[in-house]
């Protein structure tokens, strides 16, 4: 017979096993540890016996006296006790006012059970959603998004910032290589517009052989 610290541990838990065995003149004891760092030991007590990885193992006993032998089996369960990890990313994390985005959760760990988020500034204020989108900001400032994931060893909490600014309007603006040419004669037009985060630009260039453009500098 034995005892140990625990029978239910956690992965990376080191324990102890004292033994509780009858009987005289006992001259040895064989213990065998499956799934442990150690698997075997003839010590009568054998300490810091480490389970690396989650399961239900198997510790077995055998003890001998010059009158024979006898074993006894008992069961070790390890579980994975690690708390998640809480991450996340964003379409971007410096917008223009009146702008949405959307979060995408990075989190890692075993289990997780549920993600709460707070946008501080936002029309959406929270959520429990595992990847949140359509959260706007109206109001240029530098606001904190929080998320907390949570498993059932416990939770993590991750906050990163939103920097909102005033985007104005952009203002169109061009110069051309030439103003006066000659019949199938080709000029290149360059953009001059001024503004922050301007995203497309739509030439109208009738009477040419390219009526419409959509590239910066055409």
């Amino acid at each position: 017979n034995f005892s140990t610290t625990s029978f239910a541990i956690c992965e990376n838990d080191c324990i102890s096993f004292t033994d509780l065995t009858t009987g005289g003149n006992i001259t040895s004891w064989n213990w065998t540890f499956s799934g442990a760092s150690v698997p075997t030991s003839t010590t009568q007590n054998p300490s810091n016996i480490c389970y690396p990885n989650a399961g239900t193992y198997n510790v077995k006993l055998s003890v001998v006296n010059p009158y024979g032998s006898h074993d006894t089996t008992m069961q070790v369960t390890v579980t994975d006790c690690s708390l998640p990890t809480a991450n996340f990313s964003t379409t971007n994390f410096t917008i223009c006012e009146g702008s949405c985005i959307n979060f995408n959760d990075l989190s890692v760990g075993n289990g997780i059970t549920s993600w709460n988020w707070a946008f501080t500034g936002a029309s959406m204020n929270s959520s429990s959603s595992q990847n949140p989108s359509n959260v706007c900001y109206s109001t240029a400032g530098v606001y904190d998004v929080t998320l907390t994931v949570t498993n059932n060893n416990g939770s993590d909490t991750k906050t990163l910032q939103v920097t909102v600014i005033n985007c104005p309007d952009p203002t169109p603006d061009f110069s051309a290589s030439s103003l006066n040419i000659c019949k199938g004669d080709c000029i290149n037009l360059t953009d001059l517009s001024t503004g922050t985060n301007i995203s497309t630009w739509i030439w109208s260039l009738p009477g040419s052989s390219t009526p419409t453009s959509t590239m910066q500098n055409p």
